[in-house]
């Protein structure tokens, strides 16, 4: 007996992130309404993202809401802002393009997916990895 295996689309994140950050990350987003925000409004105030002078919370939010977005304008906010990041924002803007990329995947291929932190560099130069489209087969006589 052979057995496909269908599973959902994960990004794969192959550059290393502190664990605190990611940890710290996850928690920020969860204290902020990701139901109830105007797209308009943070396309807007994304600017605020490459000024000096917003402090840290308020840019740490606007990646978080960038990140939801899963547009392709905003990927294309934060992969700016990624050219010349704050050194201590760097790794929430790659956890924030990660997660809008796979959240934009999802859309488009209209699948649920989710992001693995590895750590681990990707030596094919593939960032996302879609896991329906191989043909997973496995022999389940044992079984």
């Amino acid at each position: 007996m052979v057995a496909i295996l269908n599973l959902p689309v994960f990004i794969l994140i192959d550059e290393p992130i502190d664990l605190s950050i990611q940890e710290e990350y996850l928690s920020f987003s969860e204290t902020i309404d990701l139901d109830n925000f105007d797209y308009k409004e943070v396309l807007m105030e994304s600017d605020k993202l490459f000024y000096k002078d917003t402090p840290i919370e308020s840019r740490k939010k606007i990646l978080i809401l960038l990140a939801h977005l899963g547009t392709p304008e905003s990927c294309r906010i934060l992969e700016k802002y990624l050219k010349s990041p704050e050194v201590n924002l760097r790794d929430w803007a790659l956890l924030s393009l990660k997660e809008c990329r796979m959240l934009l995947e999802s859309v488009l291929l209209k699948e649920e997916g989710g992001f693995v932190p590895t750590g681990l560099e990707c030596s094919w130069g593939v960032e996302s990895l879609s896991l329906n489209s191989l043909d997973l087969r496995f022999n389940t006589k044992g079984l």
